[in-house]
């Protein structure tokens, strides 16, 4: 526990004081420092007296505040408590005579112990009020659609996945040119022949159907991208012959900040915006639109959970790629309950 020594309030720095000389002092890019003194701030309304009578139980209370917080993704929860504990470690250290040697000692072993603070996975993602309830209308998909079609093609594909699976924006950039089946080399073409594609998730290998149309187009994008000098798997490239990052759909759908020679921003507009849809749209929105049109076609919700890729019980990866029965069966469920097959995309 920390209890200052007798000292008179006015001789103590409050605690806007004592963050902004500590964010003055930090070295991190600008991106760090505007988390470092976000995470500062959540804390100081949380905690609301002055860090003159901060004690260990405060900061196990903001702990545990984060933890249970469905406002925050896991990552900011670690970051805004890892800014936390280092600028106490620092505030510590600048007023070690306001307060007891072995006070100070004990609450440097106690930030300093990982065992004392863990993170609850049950509430691992942040719980968005702005694209979990967001979904799509068809004429919206089909103007998406057609205008990436005109004007980035690579992207276009990227989308119509997206829009005609439902996989995760993680799954489609993991999406490559061969993979390696049991010390096997299978070529992407020979399964698009088949008519769907190996990803990998955050749950580990999985498959999603496709439809014979885009089966094609594929086929048609795969013998052009077979002609690219470049070291790479990655089935869908960057123009600077990369594998795409993971921010890149979403900033193409929601515009981003440029910064400009002259330090000036620029607002560049997302393509919801150009095309006038008033929606806050993310790539997942095409995976809940998929599947809350399938649900509308009343598709069982076990071939729901399966066309997903949820975890379903006695369906596993080998029955989606290898065993012949099961996946003519499931393709034929994703043509049954496709809402996209009489549009044109």
């Amino acid at each position: 526990m920390i209890k200052a020594q007798t000292v008179s309030h006015k001789s103590f720095p409050n605690n806007s004081e004592l963050i902004n000389k500590y964010l003055e002092n930090l070295s991190h890019s600008k991106i760090s420092q505007r988390t470092a003194k976000t995470s500062l701030k959540t804390f100081n309304d949380f905690y609301g007296r002055s860090l003159q009578h901060l004690q260990i139980k405060d900061v196990k209370s903001f702990h545990k505040f984060l933890n249970k917080s469905p406002k925050y993704t896991l990552r900011t929860k670690k970051q805004y408590f890892g800014f936390l504990k280092r600028f106490i470690e620092d505030f510590l250290q600048m007023n070690i005579q306001y307060f007891k040697a072995e006070d100070v000692i004990l609450f440097m072993f106690f930030l300093k112990d990982a065992h004392n603070f863990k993170w609850d996975r049950e509430h691992f993602h942040k719980e968005s009020e702005r694209d979990n309830n967001v979904t799509l209308e068809k004429i919206e998909i089909t103007t998406i659609l057609n205008h990436l079609k005109l004007k980035y093609y690579t992207k276009y594909l990227m989308f119509r996945l997206l829009a005609e699976t439902g996989m995760r924006k993680g799954e489609l950039l993991s999406v490559d040119l061969y993979v390696k089946n049991k010390g096997v080399q299978i070529d992407i073409e020979k399964d698009l022949n088949k008519r769907f594609l190996r990803v990998r998730g955050k749950t580990g290998k999985k498959a999603y159907y496709i439809s014979q149309n885009l089966s094609k187009l594929l086929l048609s994008y795969a013998e052009s991208r077979r002609k690219m000098r470049v070291n790479s798997n990655a089935f869908f490239l960057s123009d600077q012959g990369n594998r795409f990052s993971l921010g890149v759909l979403y900033k193409l759908l929601v515009g981003y900040d440029q910064k400009q020679k002259d330090g000036s921003i620029k607002r560049i507009k997302g393509l919801c915006e150009k095309l006038g849809i008033d929606k806050h749209i993310t790539p997942k929105t095409f995976r809940l639109t998929l599947n809350d049109f399938r649900e509308q076609m009343d598709c069982p919700d076990k071939y729901l959970k399966i066309l997903l890729n949820h975890k379903e019980a006695n369906i596993n990866y080998e029955h989606y790629v290898s065993d012949k029965t099961k996946r003519d069966k499931f393709i034929e469920f994703y043509d049954k309950f496709n809402p996209y097959k009489n549009l044109k995309l």
